[in-house]
Formats: C-alpha cells, sequence, structure tokens
C-alpha cells in the first residue's frame, strides 16, 4: 500500500514539510520558505516520524512514482530515483539512514567519488568500516586542485578529526601542506590527530581557529587544558573556553 496514506493521516506540518522540501531538490531557484529547508523540513517531520520515517523509505525506493501527490509538476513524469532523499532521512531516522548509506557505497563502484560520498556520510553517522578507505582516498588525493574535489578532501578531514580517528593524521597533514597559510581549520586537525596539546592550546589562543581547537581538544578529553585556557586572563578568548565548558 502506498505509504503516503500513512503521512497524510498525521500532521498537515509534516506533510508540507516534504512536499515543500521536494520542490526544493527539482526547483532549487524558485526562493526561499522557512518549510523548504532541510532543518526546519527535518524538525516537521521528525515529529511525526512513525509516518514520515515508511514513507521517506518509499521514495528511496521508487521515487516519487508511488507519492504522486508530493509532486506538482503536470509537465514532467515524477522521478523514479530517490537517493535525493537520504539527507533529510539524517535527520530524521539516523539508523534507518545508516542502513541506507551502507547500502549506496556497497552498490558503488569500488574508489569511485560516489562511494567515497556515501562512505563519507557512514562515517558522519557512527560507522566505523570506511574510516580505513576515507583515509587512503584523502592521501592518494592530497595533491588534488579541483575545486570539488578539495571540497571533499576538507569535508573528509573534518569528519575523520569530528571521529577522532588518529590514523589519520599522516594523510590529514599531508593535506595541509597543499594548503594555504590562511587555512585555520587543518592545522587544528593535524594538531588533535597527533595529540599535541601545545599547539592545539596556542591555536585556542588564535583568531579564526580559537573555537575549533577547545573542541578539539574536548574531543581529546582534555578538559582540563580547556579550564585552563577560560581561566586565563592572558587569553584573548577566554570567553569561547568558557562557554564550550558549559
Amino acid at each position: 500500500a502506498d505509504q503516503m496514506e500513512a503521512l497524510t493521516a498525521a500532521r498537515e506540518t509534516a506533510r508540507r514539510a516534504l512536499q515543500l522540501w521536494i520542490k526544493t531538490q527539482f526547483d532549487p531557484g524558485n526562493g526561499s520558505d522557512c518549510g523548504l529547508t532541510l532543518g526546519y523540513a527535518a524538525r516537521d517531520l521528525a515529529s511525526d516520524r512513525a509516518a514520515a520515517v515508511p514513507c521517506l523509505l518509499e521514495i528511496f525506493d521508487h521515487g516519487l512514482t508511488r507519492s504522486t501527490g508530493l509532486w506538482s509538476h503536470a509537465d514532467r513524469p515524477a522521478p523514479t530515483k530517490g537517493q535525493w532523499v537520504l539527507p533529510l532521512m539524517s535527520s530524521v531516522d539516523p539508523p534507518t539512514a545508516l542502513r541506507l548509506y551502507r547500502v549506496v557505497a556497497k552498490k558503488s563502484p569500488p574508489g569511485s567519488e560516489e562511494r567515497i560520498r556515501a562512505e563519507l556520510e557512514v562515517a558522519k553517522l557512527g560507522g566505523d568500516e570506511p574510516l580505513p578507505n576515507l583515509v587512503e582516498f584523502l592521501a592518494q588525493a592530497a595533491g588534488a586542485d579541483s575545486p570539488g574535489r578539495r571540497t571533499l578532501m576538507l569535508e573528509i578531514a573534518g569528519v575523520l578529526a569530528e571521529r577522532d580517528y588518529v590514523a589519520a593524521g599522516s594523510a590529514v597533514r599531508g593535506l595541509a601542506g597543499t594548503l594555504p597559510a590562511t587555512n585555520t581549520v587543518i592545522p587544528v586537525y593535524v594538531a588533535q590527530l597527533s595529540r599535541d596539546t601545545r599547539q592545539l592550546q596556542q591555536l585556542a589562543r588564535t583568531s579564526g581557529s580559537a573555537s575549533i581547537a577547545v573542541h578539539a581538544l574536548l574531543r581529546i578529553g582534555r578538559r582540563d587544558l580547556v579550564a585552563q585556557l577560560a581561566a586565563d586572563p592572558k587569553n584573548a578568548f577566554a570567553n569561547v573556553a568558557r562557554d564550550s565548558l558549559r
């Protein structure tokens, strides 16, 4: 049975959020509406998760071919593919999104950018198995000069740091060597993954890197050093450390 019936029976705000969000996927130039953003759509759908998740699963499997009530373009057929719904699923139901991203990664060609992007999402959602592959990709691609590839590498480095995957230290250091000196984020990741707490404390006192360096110290369990930064009257960014301790 069409799972959209369940969502129709749920709160109208959830249905409207999904319908408007779908519109942004296919008409991104139509302006903005609070219900059109991923954050608002996820919030409204999460309020009716029991109805929303089956609906999103149906879209993932069949596109909008079985959910035609959500498709507002009479001049073109409803999309038959639904992988684009995964970012929304990640916000509404992370465990289900993790399972689906694993499926996408497994079906994607080994070494392809599609597979790397799916594995990156798996890592964001807590999966451990793609971490070595992400490190390998980062190490091999460190010299890439394509803006899109560079953005992907920076995102991978951020996730590896967020997961505190120490084995990624060398690859992230290699990436740092290809970036402009104005980059204030990657040096924090390098210091974190190499457990260079002295450098992290210095970066926590520096404009542009104070907040992320403080969070890196907390990530590796050095709350004591953050407390010192918060109490130091000579630290111009002591408020950043104080706020993080709250």
